[in-house]
């Protein structure tokens, strides 16, 4: 009853209710816009925990002792942001994990330290007490990039993991995530800066020593760090904005971190993101039910581009790409908005559409068409994904309709699935159209027409229409009706740099290119000499043979795998084939948890297809010194617990600091 009522109060006073989009172990929310009943400049003494389905209240509250943070209303793209100032700190009472063997997977959105010092601990989560070490994660914010302990990265009080000299975080707003599984390395973190591509440490201290989290006695604080003896650390207090907290107490996979970045994308960073249509997002479907409309998902700007059925009938497809929804268009069906108005007319376009190519065969298939339609028909912009490259208006790219760019030999676009990109600025001529397909290398026109003519968008009086266009008599056209599947369509209005059109395309191709293949388990525990089965299919019915490759990537190699090629045919394609993975028991002293990557590819004649990857994560147990892996107090590591490892504890007793000293190991 209490959510209703916050859900309910959220909606009355007009702050914007976003639906994080894996739930799944989530144990801490904590969003600067829920924060209510502050004024600009208040302090923020409690921030509450929203994340209902679980047993950890991970409400912070100011310390005594310690200055407050203060709110702030429009601190990032219209949302609300917690601003820490130096010296403030908010801290959670005790924390149970409900699955303390499942690891952290941390994201925030925040600014990068504002202060320029090294050190500086945005959040940590854990327990520190004098004689435990590893088992917390600390999450370093800061921009400096020259001192010993700069960069950005994870922090355990005993080690870190740092990246210094190609720092990604800057004094800007930046997205984060950082995961680490129990009893692996403080190496092994993996740290996501605004992309899932894994950042590379080159700033580190104790990089083999083990997390261990603790079920119980865990705390959160947010501005700075836990000393070994429960004080709070002074020197590491971060400067700068919160906007939003989530952590996980499991291994999220790579697409569900997508998924998390791309919430946070659209909501906090697409501040010119005018029209967004998702056919997954469309509710109380069946398969092949007719579209009474399709809503527009942006928020937070004036243009609502929500599309309804002009003639014919669009219908609803699900689990065509990827495991994802699609609009199917006939060839006798297509919608249209209302009339809109462009915010920043100046600003142009840049619209990303994933679609098939049009399976007609035919020329100039209009996929999508956004502008006003009049006698000066300077000011469209259309999106023609013909796969014809015979006929005189054959090609894809962008038409203007008294002009067009187009690429006819060459044709990038066939008749499989595609992510297209168009960028237009105001003033400019048809020929500086950029066009990309499914990368981003820019397209070269081969099939013009009037490439002088400029690009002019109006404001008032636009319309944007799916599966066909307006002609300057502001008729739909009768004979450039598109056919094929569409999943999704984004429209900006502005000029995206190439930086901002990389992270769209990449989280575009994560969720609808890069992982048709379906793996389960993606995470496979062994012990050294034991073996498990993984089982793969594919998620959507391909043209041809598809084959599926499996490689170990760590050397030497930490697993055999039986069979490592498989082979799916357009009949076999969604049932299970088991691949035997058997970690490998060598004689090797390894750490008690190990790991490695199996990399699977995939070949095929079908685009969709071909040249794609997936991984599975593989954690194996130790087991040279017996099942247990080596026993507590050997230090050594040689299997004997013995005056050996006497002498290494009294050695590094008597000359090692381990709180001023980040090379010291940890013997706890």
């Amino acid at each position: 009853m209490r959510i209703v009522y916050l859900l309910l109060l959220l909606f009355v006073i007009g702050v914007s209710v976003y639906a994080v989009p894996v739930t799944d172990g989530l144990i801490i929310h904590l969003d600067a816009g829920s924060i209510i009943g502050l004024n600009d400049g208040d302090p923020v003494n409690s921030w509450t925990d929203l994340a209902t389905a679980d047993s950890v209240n991970g409400n912070v509250e100011a310390v005594p002792g310690w200055n407050a943070p203060i709110y702030q209303s429009n601190g990032l793209n219209g949302n609300a942001v917690v601003r820490m100032q130096g010296g403030d700190l908010l801290a959670s009472g005790s924390l149970t994990f409900p699955n303390v063997d499942n690891g952290l997977t941390v994201f925030i959105v925040a600014q990068g330290d504002q202060s320029g010092q090294s050190g500086e601990r945005v959040l940590q989560i854990g327990r520190i007490t004098s004689s435990n070490r590893g088992k917390c994660l600390g999450i370093d914010f800061s921009t400096d990039t020259s001192a010993a302990d700069g960069g950005s990265g994870g922090r355990f009080n005993n080690g870190k993991s740092l990246v210094r000299a190609a720092n990604p975080v800057t004094p800007g707003f930046h997205m984060v995530a950082a995961q680490i599984d129990q009893g692996e390395t403080y190496g092994s973190l993996r740290y996501y800066v605004d992309d899932i591509t894994a950042e590379v440490f080159d700033n580190s201290a104790n990089p083999g020593n083990t997390i261990m989290l603790d079920a119980g006695g865990n705390e959160l604080t947010i501005g700075t760090g836990i000393q070994p003896d429960g004080g709070y650390f002074t020197s590491d207090d971060y400067q700068g904005d919160i906007a939003e907290i989530l952590i996980y107490n499991s291994q999220l996979n790579p697409d569900q971190i997508q998924q998390v970045f791309d919430y946070f994308h659209d909501r906090y960073f697409a501040e010119d993101l005018i029209i967004h249509l998702d056919a997954s997002s469309l509710s109380g479907l069946n398969n092949g039910d007719v579209i009474s409309n399709w809503p527009d998902l942006a928020a937070n700007d004036p243009v609502d581009g929500t599309v309804m059925p002009v003639t014919g009938q669009a219908t609803y497809r699900s689990g065509i790409l990827n495991g994802h929804a699609v609009v199917r268009l006939d060839g006798s069906s297509y919608l249209a908005s209302n009339l809109l108005t462009l915010p920043s007319v100046n600003n142009g376009l840049t619209i990303f559409v994933v679609a098939t190519g049009d399976q007609s065969g035919d020329s100039a298939e209009r996929a999508m068409q956004f502008g006003q339609a009049s006698s000066n028909a300077g000011h469209i912009l259309g999106v023609d994904l013909s796969t014809n490259t015979g006929a005189t208006d054959g090609g894809s790219g962008g038409r203007f309709n008294n002009g067009k760019s187009l690429v006819k030999a060459g044709n990038p676009v066939s008749a499989g699935f595609h992510i297209a990109i168009l960028q237009m600025g105001q003033g400019q001529p048809y020929s500086a159209l950029k066009y990309y397909v499914d990368d981003l290398d820019q397209e070269e026109f081969n099939n013009t027409a009037n490439p002088d003519n400029i690009f002019t968008l109006l404001p008032d009086d636009n319309k944007f229409t799916v599966g066909n266009g307006i002609d300057s008599s502001g008729n739909y056209y009768a004979s450039d009706i598109y056919q094929g599947d569409v999943a999704e369509i984004r429209i900006y209005n502005a000029q995206l740099s190439l930086s901002q059109m990389r992270y769209i395309f990449d989280s575009l191709y994560e969720r609808y290119l890069s992982s048709l293949i379906d793996v389960s388990p993606a995470l496979l525990n062994l012990t050294e000499g034991q073996t498990d089965a993984v089982n793969l299919s594919l998620k959507t019915p391909p043209d041809s043979k598809v084959t599926v490759k499996l490689q170990d990537l760590f050397e030497p190699k930490q697993v055999n795998l039986d069979p490592a090629v498989l082979e799916f045919s357009t009949d076999n394609w969604n049932q299970s084939q088991s691949v035997q993975v058997t970690a490998v028991d060598d004689m090797l002293l390894e750490a008690q948890y190990h790991s490695t990557t199996i990399l699977l590819s995939a070949a095929s004649t079908d685009l969709n297809y071909d040249d794609i990857d997936t991984s599975i994560q593989i954690k194996i147990l130790e087991n040279e010194c017996g099942r247990w892996a080596y026993p507590p107090g050997d230090f050594n590591e040689d299997c004997k617990v013995n005056l050996l490892d006497f002498l290494v504890l009294a050695t590094q007793w008597l000359w090692c600091d381990p709180m001023k000293d980040d090379l010291c190991k940890n013997l706890n």
